[in-house]
């Protein structure tokens, strides 16, 4: 009954904003880092596209942008008003480009979260973390877009960061690629390791089931919330309304389930910028780790800082709850 009712709603809430939404010759624009084949992923995105342009009796264009540094700074000078990110190129969404989070993906187990991985070749002597730890001056090793979450900044703080090392220094060498860049690399030998998503892994396998077998993880993270989907706040309440109400129930149809099916998701459920809250109180950690390494700063300088930083984690963490 309670399901039946929240269906109701939705539906009754949809046909509201979209009749409010609906009309303008205005195209929505909507951005998209690929982490894998943008050709790829472009099929992906089409019948979401088609779906969202059709309910709101507007034109929406897909960007498919080479970073995550595009968008951002597509949308602060108003090049695009919607973009899917992940978490950590979210925050400076939201911090300097006028933007804020309407919901989020949910993946095909119900679950609104996914893993940063570390993988290796299956035939790798590397077993574990600290033996990718304890071999590093011999290995290259790959990581993502300097913005990217799982790809950098939790494997960055979580696998090297909590035991010292400093992954662009401390290997033999280091390279920022896509994610599925990194794991073809891995899989045809030409890096030893990488930091991936666990959604890019679990796409990529599926397209080309025999890579499974010539792959291996070695550490997974903490679950990282879903992505977010981030709207220019600049956008009339009317149409963010609409764009979030069509999320929330394109997964209830069988088309939008197939078609989210495709990206590893399930539905999008609403959310808010408190989603990042983990995230931002993870960069204050990686900030923390970088001070009390820091040489150069006196011993009063350093307390001032760190107890900076533990105050601004505790009030985000006080938020979060």
């Amino acid at each position: 009954m309670i399901s039946i009712l929240r269906q109701t709603l939705l539906a009754a809430l949809a046909a509201l904003t979209w009749a409010a939404a609906a009309g303008s010759s205005d195209p929505l624009r909507f951005g998209v880092v690929p982490t894998e084949s943008a050709g790829a992923l472009r099929r992906d995105y089409e019948p979401i596209r088609i779906a969202l342009e059709q309910t709101l009796e507007r034109p929406v264009q897909m960007f498919f942008a080479p970073d995550y540094t595009s968008v951002i700074e597509a949308l602060r000078f108003g090049k695009l008003e919607l973009a899917l990110l992940g978490n950590n190129a979210a925050i400076d969404a939201i911090d300097r480009a006028g933007g804020t989070v309407i919901a989020q993906a949910v993946n095909t187990e119900g679950v609104a979260g996914y893993w940063s991985l570390i993988i290796v070749a299956h035939d790798s002597p590397v077993q574990s973390l600290q033996d990718l730890i304890d071999r590093r001056t011999r290995l290259t090793l790959g990581l993502g877009d300097a913005q990217s979450t799982s790809g950098n900044l939790v494997p960055g703080y979580y696998a090297f960061g909590r035991n010292g090392i400093n992954p662009t220094r401390d290997f033999k060498a280091t390279r920022l690629a896509t994610h599925e860049a990194n794991i073809l690399a891995v899989a045809k030998g030409q890096i030893d390791a990488c930091a991936t998503s666990s959604e890019t892994l679990e796409r990529l396998l599926e397209r080309q089931p025999p890579l499974r077998a010539r792959l291996r993880e070695v550490w997974r993270s903490p679950l990282i919330p879903s992505d977010p989907l981030v709207v220019k706040t600049s956008l009339p309440e009317a149409t963010r309304a609409a764009v979030q109400a069509f999320f929330v129930a394109y997964g209830s149809t069988p088309e939008g389930r197939a078609a989210l099916g495709k990206l590893t998701w399930s539905a999008f459920q609403i959310s808010s910028d408190t989603q990042l809250h983990p995230l931002r109180i993870l960069r204050l950690q990686r900030e923390r780790t970088l001070v009390e390494a820091d040489p150069s700063l006196a011993p009063a300088a350093r307390e001032q800082r760190l107890a900076d930083l533990a105050a601004r984690i505790e009030a985000l963490a006080g938020e979060a709850r």
